[in-house]
């Protein structure tokens, strides 16, 4: 598949060998050197091709795409819920009519290549359809149905919402493009999917005995390594950029970072304050840890040591810093690092665990034969045996039982009939759990389950009568796949690197509209600088000329994007109010009009350092005035009716 069919051969093309194509006996030509050319010539090829080698051990190795498809599915349930929740904002974050028209939202456009599909689109109904579609497409990714072309979908989706509205966008939405980027060119779907179950059921409907070869391929080793250089990049030049910082050298930055508004919980702070060597490691090992990654995650010894401090500092920053996406799309991306056979050993002890089960059905029954081939296409572990009772006779049910229903024999010679039996097996084979609420409600379940299987049962005779029964070249291959997976790692390398350089920026000219139309162009110096926080507040002057102070940010819940989408509108607010405080001052009067107002002002308080010694002095973070400075950035008067 992709082209690439055995390294092997390709390998053997690079080391002067011919292939010999079947029915046909070519014989190579062997050209006559002189004999110095042919000294040379010797050596030269022997470097090329080891080098050939050492390339195609490093990037095309044969691989499955068990790893790829858990970064499928969890990355794809982030984006789903991400934009699901974003649905009724769809207007108000990415329409001509929301709070960032075209004329404005162009005004952040950076390239020409930075493109919307929304920039395209003039009538609501064409938002409503692209967005209902878009999520469909995140779903039919999830769940791995048709994943060849929904993974394309789901990736313009992306960047135009990207795009669309460039200030509500921060690192987790580069991190997301990345990913999805490298899983659109990756053969994914061929494993954990529905895509598949139905390949699988297929084979099974002609003989329940067959089995299908787990799918790998080399471009899915490639790909796999496309994803870990990202994340260690990523890790790299986040490392690098805080060891610009004072605050990490001097062991302050995860205090700085906790007492600011943005990440203030009163909790923690509170112990952390007493306890403050605890931030002095904690800043530390996040630096050491970002540092070691790159280096040592390549090594089969140290990999799961490194993997599980990775996966332990974005819980950190998931509880703590409540940077929810972030964390998730993060933990996600390093699961690319799981070897192969760790999940296989995992899937070998699930199996051990839940013990052997053999079901026994009705070979002669055309709808109970397409039934199981449905039911066994989602065990992918292969926990299931099955038994055609009329070919080979159990001897734990007799065949009169068997002739009413369909049973499950268990290790210690326990035998579950009908519903039982269904209900045993979708416990413990994971690719069934989703029919778990259907088995397991209370009461609902037997008191619905048991009657429809026995009307089925009864009727299976009627319903079977219903239901009734091009070769790429490898070295061009080979050579394309080399040169992109060399370009697009350059451009990984060249992304997030500083500018200053006039080497850089010249290579970066070369990049920059692949880096821009792909949405990867970004830096990754998460916490680097530390820049203070800020608290976005609105005053509304009602008609007795009593002030009321909001502040919009504490009324939505940090387990939702809308959370970080509201953060990032207030920055751009603050930053600059010219350019949409009238949109935010016009609405905040709208929604406060049962008070008559007369106008409205938009507030930033700018925070101040807080530390250990001004906790312990009673001074509040949040409250108390000589923590910060408050400043008016827009007043506008309120329309009269």
């Amino acid at each position: 598949m992709y082209g690439i069919a055995r390294m092997s051969s390709v390998t053997d093309l690079l080391d002067g060998e011919v292939p010999r194509l079947s029915g046909l006996d070519l014989e190579a030509p062997q050209p006559r050197l002189a004999p110095g050319l042919a000294r040379l010539s010797r050596p030269a090829g022997g470097v090329i091709s080891a080098i050939a080698r050492t390339w195609s051990s490093i990037w095309f190795q044969n691989s499955t795409t068990v790893p790829l498809e858990i970064v499928r599915i969890g990355v794809g349930a982030a984006v789903l819920f991400h934009y699901g929740m974003g649905t009724p904002y769809l207007f108000d974050l990415w329409g001509d009519r929301g709070w960032m028209p075209p004329e404005i939202a162009q005004a952040y456009i950076a390239a020409p290549w930075m493109q919307s599909i929304f920039y395209y689109f003039s009538a609501p109904w064409q938002w409503i359809a692209f967005h209902a579609a878009f999520l469909f497409c995140c779903t039919a990714f999830v769940v791995g149905w048709r994943t060849s072309w929904v993974k394309w979908i789901v990736l313009l989706g992306q960047i135009s919402y990207d795009h669309r509205n460039l200030t509500i966008v921060y690192g987790a939405d580069s991190i997301v493009a990345c990913l999805l980027f490298i899983l659109c060119l990756a053969p994914v779907g061929g494993a954990v999917s529905l895509d598949r179950v139905r390949a699988v059921r297929a084979a099974k409907r002609n003989n329940l005995e067959a089995t299908l070869p787990s799918y790998s391929s080399p471009w899915a080793g490639a790909c796999i390594r496309l994803m870990q250089i990202q994340m260690a990049v990523l890790f790299f030049y986040s490392a690098t950029d805080k060891l610009r910082v004072e605050e990490w050298w001097n062991g302050d930055a995860v205090w700085m970072a906790l007492a600011t508004y943005e990440f203030y919980q009163p909790v923690v702070l509170h112990f952390l304050a007493r306890h403050f060597w605890l931030v002095n490691i904690a800043t530390y090992s996040t630096v050491l840890i970002e540092l070691a990654f790159p280096f040592l995650v390549w090594q089969r010894a140290t990999r799961p040591f490194l993997l599980a401090a990775a996966v332990l500092l974005h819980l950190m920053f998931f509880f703590l810093l409540r940077l929810v996406y972030f964390s998730f799309v993060m933990t996600m991306g390093h699961m690319s690092f799981l070897y192969p056979d760790w999940l296989h050993r995992l899937g070998a002890w699930w199996k051990r665990r839940m013990g052997a089960m053999e079901m026994i059905y009705d070979g002669r029954c055309g709808f109970c034969v397409r039934s199981m081939a449905w039911f066994l296409a989602f065990d992918g572990l292969g926990q299931v045996t099955v038994r055609d009772f009329r070919t080979a006779p159990s001897a734990v049910v007799a065949e009169a039982q068997l002739e009413k229903a369909l049973y499950t024999v268990l290790p210690d010679g326990r035998a579950l009939a009908g519903f039982e039996a269904y209900r045993h097996v979708v416990l413990r084979v994971p690719g069934l759990w989703w029919l778990v609420p259907l088995f397991y409600v209370p009461v609902l379940s037997r008191l619905i389950g048991h009657p429809i299987y026995n009307w089925v049962a009864a009727n299976r005779s009627r319903l079977s009568a219903m239901t009734g029964p091009k070769k790429w070249r490898i070295p061009a291959a080979y050579s394309a796949f080399s040169l992109f997976l060399a370009w697009h790692t350059i451009a990984t390398l060249l992304s997030p690197a500083p500018a200053s350089n006039v080497i850089v920026r010249s290579f970066r000219s070369l990049f920059q509209p692949y880096l821009t139309l792909t949405g990867i162009d970004t830096t990754w110096d998460f916490f680097s600088p530390l820049s203070r926080s800020y608290l976005f507040q609105y005053a509304i002057e009602d008609a007795d000329g009593k002030q009321h102070i909001y502040t919009p940010i504490a009324d939505v819940s940090w387990l939702t994007p809308n959370h970080r989408w509201d953060e990032r509108i207030f920055a751009t607010l603050i930053s600059n109010p010219a350019l949409i405080g009238d949109y935010f001052a016009s609405e905040f009067c709208r929604q406060h009009a049962a008070l008559k107002p007369l106008s409205v002002t938009l507030l930033y308080l700018d925070e101040h350092d807080y530390w250990p010694q001004d906790y312990f002095a009673g001074k509040q973070r949040t409250t108390d005035p000589a923590n910060y400075t408050l400043t008016p950035v827009l007043r506008a008067a309120c329309p009269q009716q």
